[in-house]
């Protein structure tokens, strides 16, 4: 997670790979130990080895992960006399501007270093490094290995709206005492939500209002999309202050038919796995299924936002922030064509000019011919295609003709889609 290692489950697996065990087939376990060896450096310099950022997609904005540089000395201050990248791409990655040094750490404390990865147009994974100087007498020369895997920008249609919180406007969601408008903190534009965890509640949500819908409060899901795959992302900041507790946990739970079973869950995350002070993205993918987890045919999704209060221990107030949510799926857009018209024409005769504007359809090509006489094309007085690759980036498009003379014959226009 880029996070520092603070606790280890250990796991004995025993696996019956064919299915075939017998009843009563038994291993036995006895005087099992898990031995930590801890440095007798002093200062010594603790940190991640290995930050994966995961698939970031092209030309987006920035993803930061924190390493967190820790003096695990017992007595002595730890010197960092020097930060720096290395590496074929570590142009794709940076560093804070605001470095100073030396970086003092006494013992037992620690600094988040935040490293941030910007991917441009190019696709694959990148790597880097970053290297630390120290007075750490045994390693004085760290490093840490970046990886990311850029991957193609999704041209999914969303089907998801207000995801971003530009307007301050919650009318789509459940607009309780548990979420609310802010300005204290946005990762785009000047607005985010901000979830209040209520004391004394082991759980806590966000969800979208749609009293209209069958399931309520779901997302239709139309014959189309099943069997579609779709892309979930969202960004957390996690404040300084006034946050959840270290072992409370976030997810987004997907109920296909609004039935808990067989949801699709992302992005299940301890607090203390959160950076601190900084937006955190958490995205996935999956497949929309034919049938909910009721048994019937999926006709729509309930997308909860979880929040847990492991402990049952807060006494409310415990924030989170969330901001930019998107939900795509991979159906075509269909983009209902316009009518095809002029719809204003001026003739510029000081410049021997004629600009028309007409509607159009964009991502479609279009054709612009003029005539003096309206009969067929080949003929002296017939259409003449002026150009057949006007392509429509709008609504309404504006196309001159800088060959109109000033006076003379009298000129028709008119407009056709490209063949």
């Amino acid at each position: 997670t880029g996070v520092g290692v603070t606790s280890v489950v250990p796991l004995l697996s025993f696996d019956d790979q064919d299915n075939d065990a017998a009843a009563g087939v038994a291993a036995y376990i006895d005087d099992f130990q898990l031995e930590v060896g801890v440095s007798l450096d002093d200062p010594n310099l603790s940190h991640n080895a290995n930050i994966n950022y995961g698939d970031v997609e092209q030309e987006n904005a920035p993803t930061v992960k924190v390493i967190p540089l820790v003096n695990s000395g017992a007595t002595q201050d730890l010197s960092i006399s020097a930060i720096a990248l290395s590496d074929s791409s570590s142009e794709l990655f940076s560093l804070p501007e605001d470095l100073t040094f030396p970086i003092v750490l006494a013992p037992g404390e620690s600094l988040d270093l935040q490293v941030s990865f910007t991917p441009g147009e190019d696709l694959g994974f990148f790597a880097g490094k970053v290297e630390f100087t120290s007075d750490d007498e045994s390693t004085p020369m760290m490093e840490s290995n970046l990886i990311a895997n850029v991957i193609a920008s999704l041209e999914w249609p969303e089907f998801v709206i207000n995801g971003d919180f530009e307007t301050g406007d919650l009318t789509a969601w459940r607009n309780n005492n548990r979420v609310d408008a802010s300005t204290e903190q946005a990762r785009s534009g000047a607005t985010s939500v901000v979830f209040n965890l209520l004391g004394g509640n082991q759980w806590g949500e966000l969800r979208f209002q749609h009293d209209d819908q069958d399931p309520t409060d779901s997302i239709p899901v139309t014959p189309e999309m099943i069997g579609k795959e779709f892309a979930y992302s969202a960004w957390y900041y996690r404040p300084e202050t006034g946050g959840m507790a270290e072992n409370d946990t976030v997810r987004t739970i997907f109920r296909w038919n609004a039935v808990n079973t067989n949801n699709t869950t992302f992005g299940t995350t301890t607090v203390r796995d959160l950076p601190v002070g900084i937006w955190h993205k958490v995205s996935g993918r999956g497949t929309i299924p034919a049938t909910g987890g009721d048994g019937e045919p999926t006709t729509g999704v309930t997308v909860l936002w979880s929040f847990q209060d492991v402990d049952s221990d807060a006494e409310g107030g415990e924030i989170m922030y969330l901001d930019d949510v998107s939900i795509k799926i991979d159906v075509p857009i269909v983009v209902e064509p316009v009518e095809l018209k002029i719809t204003f024409i001026e003739h510029d005769s000081l410049n021997n000019e004629v600009n028309l504007t007409y509607q159009a359809t964009p991502g479609t090509t279009y054709a612009i011919d003029r005539s003096i006489g309206l009969t067929e094309a080949g003929q002296s007085d017939g259409w003449l295609e002026l150009t057949d690759s006007e392509l429509a980036d709008e609504d309404l498009e504006t196309f001159s003709d800088l060959g109109a003379p000033a006076k003379g014959e009298k000129f028709f226009y008119r407009v056709r889609v490209a063949e």
